[in-house]
């Protein structure tokens, strides 16, 4: 059984976690009426990622945790701002197949493994309005990282996390913001501890050559095909695992942006490699066809459930129509069509095709199609 939440949270460096004389007094705070300590917890995490780190890389973590409230499977996917999606799944040896499926569009079917552990003494404080509504939660961490690769190494260090109760108006972390600023208190330069355990134990995979930049002029017209390009992989990859749970409107938003890539990959062929991007329209069409097949399917379901007294039932049934377009996708194509599933990766590794020559025309992403001429009527 999965659990989603929306996490909207604040890191910050903090000097120490025993001696808290350098934290302002919060109750300064518009809307906080006063700060209420809830103890102690020690928290064990193991992050798994690809041998090349293909989950930080796109701004997801995968860990399994033990200690605290939330003990379990938590995959963080990336949302706007401050803000993230926190997929959580009870506890496993293994990794759950629900959360592997949600990271596939990231890992590309490649092997999860255990990367890094972090244990961290949490020390967490409630804040408070004048009603006693937790409007956020304060937690102190003193964190202690091991990477499990190669290299074996080990980094400590404290940090503060402000994460908003989930009716809270954003708006307090930027209250909070000033009120640490005032004190001293910067945010961190890593968007998680994962990156942060990364970056200071000396874990990373090795960078591949970068094509484009040997082969692409900064400003030419394949650049700013390719700048297109990148915009609606990265929108197909946000979106796998939304039409995977069915979630509104999910699956055409899937097909808007396959359907912009694949007309892209067609209007630019002049400044881009067809070898590498025509089968790669074609798996675009056939993908297209499917989310299609049960975008249509989502009005009638509509129709039909308004006029039934099992109104109810809405999320449950509509949600056998947004999966199986995704499972093919995942799968092998039957024997005798041209393409597998290796074609299917292609589709979200567009980005580092290279180009077949560097214009200096401005490509335009306005559609070609002609317009429709309005029906003359005849008295």
């Amino acid at each position: 059984m999965t659990h989603t939440k929306r996490e909207t949270e604040r890191k910050y460096e903090a000097p120490s976690a025993n001696d808290t004389s350098w934290l302002p007094d919060l109750t300064s705070v518009d809307g906080i009426a006063s700060v209420v300590g809830k103890g102690l917890d020690e928290l064990d995490a193991v992050y798994y990622d690809t041998d090349d780190l293909r989950l930080v890389g796109a701004s997801a973590t995968l860990r399994r945790r033990t200690g605290g409230a939330d003990a379990g499977w938590h995959l963080k996917l990336p949302m706007s701002g401050d803000s993230r999606e926190e997929v959580q799944v009870p506890l496993s040896d293994t990794v759950p197949d629900a959360l592997r499926d949600l990271a596939l569009s990231r890992t590309r079917g490649a092997e999860l493994r255990p990367v890094v552990r972090i244990r961290s003494t949490r020390s967490t404080r409630h804040l408070v309005d004048s009603a006693g509504a937790v409007l956020a939660e304060l937690s102190l961490d003193k964190v202690r990282a091991e990477s499990l690769l190669a290299t074996a190494k080990r980094a400590s260090w404290t940090e503060m996390e402000v994460e908003l109760a989930e009716e809270t108006d954003p708006l307090l972390l930027d209250l909070m913001d000033d009120a640490l600023r005032e004190k001293g208190i910067d945010r961190v330069s890593s968007p998680s501890k994962l990156s942060r355990a990364l970056e200071e134990t000396g874990t990373g995979a090795s960078r591949l050559p970068d094509a484009r930049a040997e082969t692409v002029v900064p400003g030419s017209a394949a650049d700013e095909v390719l700048r297109y390009v990148d915009g609606q992989v990265h929108a197909l990859v946000d979106l796998d695992p939304a039409v995977r749970r069915g979630l509104p409107d999910s699956v055409h938003r899937m097909r808007v942006a396959c359907r912009r890539l694949r007309s892209t990959l067609r209007s630019y062929r002049a400044v881009l490699e067809r070898e590498v991007t025509d089968p790669i329209r074609e798996e675009h069409k056939w993908l297209g066809g499917e989310l299609g097949a049960e975008r249509d399917q989502e009005p009638r379901w509509a129709v039909s459930l308004c006029q039934s007294s099992s109104q109810r039932r809405w999320p449950s049934r509509l949600r056998w129509c947004c999966r199986p377009p995704i499972e093919p996708w995942d799968t092998v194509k039957p024997a005798g069509e041209p393409s597998g599933i290796a074609s299917r990766r292609a589709c979200v590794t567009i980005t580092v095709s290279p180009c077949a020559a560097n214009r200096t025309r401005s490509p335009s992403c306005r559609s070609t199609k002609p317009r429709r001429k309005s029906p003359v009527r005849r008295r």
